[in-house]
């Protein structure tokens, strides 16, 4: 995978830009493409032919020996037929009563995704009743990317929520650790809301300050972005 991030990251930088550019990791290769001992990635662009030749020769290039050229119209079928489907991340497992998946992507540098990838995927499976963290890269620019984390597991019914925050809190503990964006494009919400301050250090009382100049009886979206219960403590 983080071979397959370098070429994702030469790609970008050496100027090509694919309409899609996806890295699998093995287990999720296994679940989407029926190829779980490998890292699948996909290269896909449209156009203007010589600006596609363009892009898939420097594609190429960059490949070059980093490993066998997959069947590439089975692969591109797949994931047109599926790229869609809600609920992908429980793929592959038997759906019990006690059984939790969601997704969880978040956006950094590439000198950093390798190691984030590595711990996440190591934190949210030391989470008891784990079943298993994968990834893909999803979204990438020239200085960085999107990783598209899911994480899955199993508890006694009464127990998901607590694994599902547990999970949660391992996950994001990786990110702030290595000053990662919390979301790439899911957005805050209450979800990620426990991690805002300490993503943003310094920068989080700016926040509160914008808040409170702009909806001063905090009516606006209550309990988002990790602000309400700053607010309220404030005002006490």
């Amino acid at each position: 995978f983080a071979l397959g991030l370098e070429a994702c990251r030469e790609i970008m930088q050496r100027g090509a830009n694919p309409a899609a550019l996806r890295l699998y990791d093995a287990f999720e290769s296994g679940v989407q493409f029926a190829l779980p001992e490998t890292n699948v990635l996909l290269v896909a662009d449209e156009g203007e032919r010589t600006i596609v030749d363009s892009v898939i020769g420097i594609s190429e290039q960059v490949c070059a020996g980093s490993g066998d050229r997959l069947d590439g119209a089975a692969i591109f079928e797949r994931w047109l037929d599926t790229r869609y489907l809600t609920g992908k991340s429980a793929e592959g497992f038997q759906r019990g009563p006690g059984f939790v998946a969601d997704t969880l992507e978040m956006a950094g540098p590439w000198r950093d995704l390798p190691a984030i990838y590595a711990d996440v995927v190591q934190a949210i499976a030391a989470v008891p009743g784990t079943l298993a963290g994968s990834a893909h890269q999803s979204h990438a620019y020239v200085d960085g990317a999107c990783l598209y984390f899911s994480l899955r597991g199993e508890v006694a019914v009464q127990e998901r929520e607590k694994w599902y925050r547990q999970a949660w809190d391992a996950a994001n503990a990786v990110l702030l650790r290595y000053h990662a964006a919390l979301s790439h494009h899911h957005g805050i919400g209450l979800l990620r809301a426990p991690y805002m301050a300490p993503s943003l250090g310094t920068a989080f009382p700016l926040l509160v300050a914008v808040k409170r100049a702009l909806d001063p009886q905090n009516i606006l979206n209550p309990g988002k972005l990790g602000l309400s219960d700053r607010l309220a403590h404030e005002a006490d």
